[in-house]
């Protein structure tokens, strides 16, 4: 019967033919591991020509889908996965193996089918399905690996994923299998990425790796083994077949199998050692880890217990990242390097000690192996190397001066990576095994440099050589405290057929210590990164062409300094080692970006510059000396390098050099007066921001190298100067020149004390370009030596600053000219006074006679033009005086005011009480010179302007009195007083005083009832009878004459029979007369007199005050109103009044700025409600009423927020603008309106009292004949 699949077992049917029919013998089996031989598989099978099916299930889990099928069978076998056959060989064999690798199977339940047939002869099937790293071993029972296997075994790997086993004397677990002299073929498949693989074995006996089919290990003996192969992908994937053939012969029995990424194995910081006791790097091997340097001398001694002392080989490993590398070797005997297996070091022979070395370039990715293979054959016994990133170092240290023998200790220094490098041992030993004095080092790395100019400089103490790939460069090798060499070098490529290591050079830096300090730094940088922002650097060629190698003086970093180009070798040598002829050199300095630049320079003989390479300056040939100078134009962001080329030929050697951005100034200094010969010194002056040079030596010299007296000088700079006209002015003691373009402006060469020559100039661009070269040229005689030059861009109202500004012309001009000279014209003007010049005109009162008016400047036909703003404070009156021969003009603010340019010689012209309102005005004076004497005068002063205009009113002045006596008009003159007798209730029996009837009674100017009311008396008052008049009136009545001023009123109620008690009471204001109202109304009164006309003076039209003339004249010593004029003048420009107006009206209110309103009131309450308490001012005594002044005064005044003086004069006089004096509906801008209000008889008057403007002018009066200036337009009224 069939016997179906079932899981961990295989169902079995046996068939008596080869073609798995007809009725079959069933069986279950663990495994199919059969070797049957020539015998029948079981009973009723046939031992020939029989067939078999084997199936059983399998789970597969998501953990493990990668399976494969073995086999070995003797005849035909087929495998099924599924129904899907993986292995078909149905044909007759003498005994094969047969493998089906199957990866990322579906997990869950799958079937597996084995068939089988044989032939003849023997009878073998062994087959398995096995997860991938499970190992399958098939045993024979001889050590050939001949006939069938006898059997098989499953070997599980360890947790590491390793295969191992271990019977020591014994056998395996394998029917047919003793303890010796078996063989076994081991198989397994593996996931396996391509890549570097450390194999590492150790077995007993015999030993054969394959992978892929591939023998990577071949051993016939016990060993143990470690070896780097390498596995690329088989057919395009990551699977792979290892095979392991296995011999015991006798004795123990064990094999150990290993296959670990390097990474795995390897570091990057640590070697990994394995040392063999043959030459061949082969065999049985020690092995050690965790080595942190390759750094032995073991002398005759063997490397370690396991090894001999000669005739050994090892093999140091390690791991490298992705990058480029050097290798540094020093071995006696032999040394081989690799990377990848790819061999760079290969001196497998014989050496008393040598150095090797080779580059790795273009790593990519990490765990690149690196393997050193080391030999020893006899003797001594040293090996160090080090596979280091280029530019870190490799210090091999000598205990001896010579750097001879073997080195006996060993360092890395990773220095900057850049190939910069130092120590400071003092006076210690640098490390163990060397001797604080008498040694010797020598440091290599390998540095990509791409071609170019570098510069090399050390600091030593004691020696030192240079090598560059192997080229003596420098050698200074004997005893010195630390001292600094430096030069420049070349490098080019090197000639290697590998492109990537071309630019890669060899450096060796050789050092020598005797004794004392010991000390080294070593840098190599190019060039460009040399250049420093702050000094030069110099290099110094021994040749005439800056060729080759040179000897570099400063830089970046460097302990000699180089600040300035200025060298006077004369007929000496530049430096130690440089010819004092033939010989040249370049001075390199870096500029930053973003701005302009000059170059100045004077050189005997030749001269380079140059500019980012740029050319400037090519003067290369010999010269006494001579100076050359170049701009440098749109210098872009960044950093850019200058570099000066001297060359000297012979005779004297000098160079004087710099750049400096435009208005530096680069001063060249002699010691003599005329600027001969070669300058002795030069310096920098910093005034790039500024158009003014200024130098100011006192009496000592003004550097270092250069007389106190009898020197010269020359300033040199460029400077952008936009067209147009400037003032150039020149001042020195002693003697100065100033140059534009080559163009002599200024010229005052001559001794003389400190003094000013300037001149007016029109600069143009020179071919498009707005940048100019200025020379300044000075002595010194004796004494003090100071110097000043300016260029100041023309601007008339900026030169002119209170005093006068003049230009002297060497021609006539006309009368509107404006001479304009350029810098190129043989013809300058002179230019004295203005602002920032030394020579200062404060007044125009010249008389030169028949001399020249200035230095420069011819005594005839000359002309001249004097400027002057002047800043008016106030509004004021002035009065110009002109005189002057030949002829001459005055201009105001443009206007011409005299106009004397053709005669008029010697006379006076004068034009009086022009009016100059606060504010800047130019005033210009025209003038020249034809022949004979000449002289020119001006003069101005303030001045008093009085103007008189009429208001015509439409009524008649009777009907404006008789209008004004209904309005009560008050005066305080005392009137006799009359009251008819029927308005007593009783009069004393001696008349002389009466007690008035009940009612209001009124009291007469007359004794008729047609006179003019004064006043009235109420019932009861008691009151005064002065007389009686002797007749009755046409009523039959008396009049009383009475004491209106003084008179009596009772205290409280009058009762019969009780004598009333009373109290005095006085009038001081009272209805004026008709009379005395017309007087005050009738203009014709006051119009001729100075004082009372003020009354017509217009309060809306200012004064032109002068604020400080006011407050020394006027407010001085008035209180809390000293100072204030400028208050007053903002008050009366703000609201349109006339500020004596104002500060009449002040000081009237406020008692001469002393009551206390004007002097402060806290309020703290305003309408009965609490307020923020403040300080307030009231000027003018607004809104002070009768009864209550001071609260009422002093709550207006903090309604209107004057809480401040000038808040209060200022805001007091809007109030008197706004209601009076401007207002819209009255216009009552004089006194005379204010109190009668002519245009609008009777209403909105400012006061009651008849006398009020007459009274008012007694003030502004005296306060206008306080002053020297002021303005007074009158307005009088004229009635129909």
């Amino acid at each position: 019967m069939n016997i179906k699949a079932a899981e961990n077992t295989w169902s079995s049917n046996f068939y008596n033919n080869k073609n798995l029919t007809e009725t079959p013998v069933s069986k279950l089996y663990d495994n199919i591991r059969f070797n049957w031989g020539k015998n029948e598989p079981l009973a009723g099978i046939n031992k020939d020509n029989f067939s078999a099916s084997f199936e059983k299930n399998i789970s597969i889990s998501d953990s493990q889908k990668d399976y494969y099928f073995h086999t070995y069978a003797d005849d035909g076998v087929r495998m099924y996965l599924d129904n899907q056959i993986k292995i078909d060989r149905w044909t007759s064999s003498s005994g094969n193996y047969l493998a089906a690798p199957m990866t990322n199977l579906s997990p869950g339940n799958h079937t597996i089918k084995t068939e089988y047939y044989e032939g003849a002869g023997n009878a073998v099937l062994f087959a398995d399905m096995l997860p991938f790293g499970s190992w399958i071993g098939y045993f024979y029972n001889n050590d050939k690996f001949s006939g069938n296997p006898e059997d098989a075994i499953v070997f599980n790997p360890d947790n590491k994923g390793d295969l191992s086993f271990d019977y020591q004397y014994g056998k395996p677990n394998a029917k047919g299998i003793g303890s010796d002299r078996f063989s076994a073929k081991i198989f397994t498949y593996k996931k396996i990425p391509a890549g570097n693989y450390l194999l590492q074995t150790k077995h007993d006996d015999g030993t054969r790796i394959y992978i892929d089919g591939q023998l990577v290990l071949d051993s016939d003996r016990v060993s143990q083994d470690t070896r780097l192969i390498t596995i690329e992908n088989n057919q395009g994937n990551d699977v792979h077949e290892i095979r392991i053939e296995y011999v015991e012969k006798t004795g123990k029995s064990y094999l150990q199998f290993s296959l670990k990424p390097v990474q795995d194995v390897l570091s990057t910081s640590t070697w990994f050692a394995s040392y063999y006791n043959n030459m061949n790097v082969s065999g049985n091997a020690f092995v050690s880890t965790e080595i942190k340097d390759i750094k032995y001398n073991w002398g005759k001694n063997a490397p370690n217990a396991s090894t001999n002392k000669d005739n050994f080989s090892a093999s140091f490993y390690k791991l490298l990242n992705k990058g480029d590398y050097f290798v540094y070797t020093f071995a006696d005997d032999g040394i081989r390097a690799k990377i990848n297996n790819s061999t760079l070091i290969d001196r497998w022979s014989s050496s008393a000690g040598q150095v090797n070395k080779a580059l790795i370039t273009n790593l990519t990715g990490n765990n690149n192996v690196f393997q050193l293979d080391y030999l020893e054959k006899s003797g001594n016994a040293i090996v160090n190397g080090d596979v280091l990133p280029l530019g870190q170092w490799v210090g091999y240290y000598y205990s001896n001066n010579s750097l001879k023998g073997a080195p006996a200790n060993k360092s890395v220094i990773k220095g900057n990576q850049n190939g910069a490098f130092s120590f400071d041992y003092g006076n210690n030993a640098p490390m163990s095994g060397i001797p604080k004095d008498n040694f010797s080092a020598s440091f290599s790395t390998a540095l990509r440099l791409e071609q170019g100019e570098y510069v090399i400089r050390s600091v030593a103490d004691d020696g030192i050589r240079v090598y560059v790939d192997d080229k003596l460069v420098l050698d200074r090798w004997g005893s010195g405290n630390a001292k600094e060499d430096a030069f420049k070098i070349n490098i080019s490529d090197r000639n290697e057929s590998d492109s990537s290591k071309r630019d890669i050079h060899w450096i060796r830096v050789e050092y020598l210590e005797k004794t004392g300090k010991s000390k080294l730094s070593f840098d190599i940088k190019p060039i460009n990164q040399v250049v420093s922002r702050n000094e030069w650097m110099s290099i110094f060629y021994p040749n005439n062409n800056l060729s080759g190698n040179g000897t570099v003086i400063g830089g970046l970093k460097s302990q000699n300094k180089v600040s300035t180009i200025q060298y006077q070798w004369n007929k000496n040598a530049p430096i130690a080692g440089i010819p004092k002829d033939n010989f040249s050199a370049s001075f390199l300095r870096k500029v930053s970006g973003s701005s302009d630049y000059f170059v100045s320079t004077f050189a005997d003989d030749g001269i380079r510059v140059k500019f980012d390479n740029k050319t400037l300056i090519d003067r290369w040939k010999s010269s006494s000396g001579t100076f050359d100078k170049a701009i440098v134009r749109g210098v872009s962001t960044g950093e850019h390098i200058t570099q000066i080329d001297y060359l000297e030929k012979s005779g004297n050697a000098y160079v004087f050099s710099e750049i400096q951005p435009l208005g530096n100034w680069i001063g060249y200094y002699y010691n003599n007066k005329n600027l001969s010969g070669t300058p002795v010194t030069s310096n920098v002056i910093n005034n790039s921001n500024s158009n003014t040079l200024t130098q100011n030596y006192g009496k000592n010299a003004p550097i270092s190298k250069v007389n106190k007296d009898n020197f010269s000088a020359k300033f040199v700079t460029a400077k952008r100067l936009n067209a147009g006209e400037y003032i150039i002015r020149g001042l020195a003691d002693d003697g100065i020149r100033v140059y534009i373009d080559g163009n002599l402006v200024v010229d005052n060469w001559k001794n003389g004390v400190y003094r000013e020559k300037a001149t007016k100039v029109k600069i143009d661009d020179v071919s498009g370009d707005n940048i100019h070269w200025i020379e300044v040229q000075f002595f010194d005689n004796t004494n003090t030596a100071k110097l000043q030059v300016s260029i100041e861009p023309f601007n008339e109202q900026n030169l002119a600053d209170g005093t006068w500004y003049a230009e002297y012309y060497p021609e006539i001009i006309s009368k509107n000219q404006v001479p304009s000279y350029k810098v190129t014209d043989s013809k300058k003007n002179i230019v004295v006074g203005g602002k920032n010049s030394f020579t200062k005109i404060s007044d125009i009162n010249y008389n030169w006679k028949k001399e020249a008016p200035v230095d420069g400047i011819s005594a005839d036909k000359f002309s001249a033009v004097y400027t002057k703003v002047l800043n008016v404070t106030e509004n004021t009156n002035y009065n110009f005086i002109l005189k002057a021969d030949d002829g001459v003009m005055l201009e105001v603010d443009g206007k011409v005011l005299i106009d004397a340019w053709s005669g008029n010689v010697g006379k006076e012209n004068q034009v009086l009480g022009h009016y100059l309102p606060k504010g800047k005005h130019t005033i210009v004076i025209r003038y020249y010179e034809n022949t004979g004497n000449a002289y020119v005068s001006f003069d101005m002063k303030k001045s008093k302007v009085v103007t008189e205009s009429f208001n015509y009113i439409g009524t008649t002045l009777n009907d404006a009195v008789n209008l004004q006596l209904s309005k009560n008009a008050q005066t305080d003159k005392k009137y006799k007083a009359y009251m008819r007798e029927d308005a007593f209730k009783y009069v004393s029996s001696s008349v002389d005083y009466g007690i008035i009837n009940s009612g209001t009674w009124n009291v007469r100017g007359g004794t008729n009832t047609s006179s003019w009311v004064i006043g009235t008396f109420k019932g009861d008052y008691k009151v005064s009878i002065l007389s009686k008049t002797a007749k009755k009136d046409s009523d039959g009545m008396f009049w009383y004459e009475v004491d209106f001023y003084k008179y009596s009123i009772p205290v409280g109620d009058i009762k019969p029979d009780i004598v009333p008690k009373y109290t005095v009471k006085y009038n001081t204001w009272v209805n004026a007369s008709p009379t005395d109202i017309k007087y005050y109304m009738d203009p014709s009164n006051f119009e001729k007199d100075d004082k009372q006309k003020l009354q017509f003076l217009l309060l809306s039209s200012s004064a032109n005050l002068n604020s400080q003339e006011v407050n020394d004249k006027i407010l001085k010593n008035k209180g809390i109103l000293s100072g204030k004029g400028s208050s007053f003048n903002k008050a009366g420009e703000s609201y349109g009044i006339n500020e004596i107006y104002l500060i009449s009206h002040a000081l009237l209110e406020t008692g001469n700025g002393t009551s206390n309103l004007a002097t402060g009131i806290k309020v703290s309450s305003v309408d009965g409600k609490a307020v923020t308490p403040k300080i307030v001012y009231n000027m003018y005594g607004i809104g002070a009423v009768d009864s209550s002044p001071l609260k009422s005064g002093s709550e207006y005044a903090y309604k209107m927020g004057w809480d401040t003086p000038d808040k209060a004069i200022i805001g007091g006089a809007e109030f008197i603008g706004k209601n009076y004096i401007n207002n819209a509906t009255y216009k009552q801008n004089t006194l005379y309106k204010m109190r009668w209000n002519p245009s609008k008889p009777g209403i909105h008057q400012y006061a009651t009292d008849i006398g009020w403007a007459s009274k008012q002018v007694n003030s502004m009066y005296n306060l206008y004949n306080m002053l020297t200036s002021y303005r007074m337009d009158l307005e009088i009224p004229r009635y129909r």
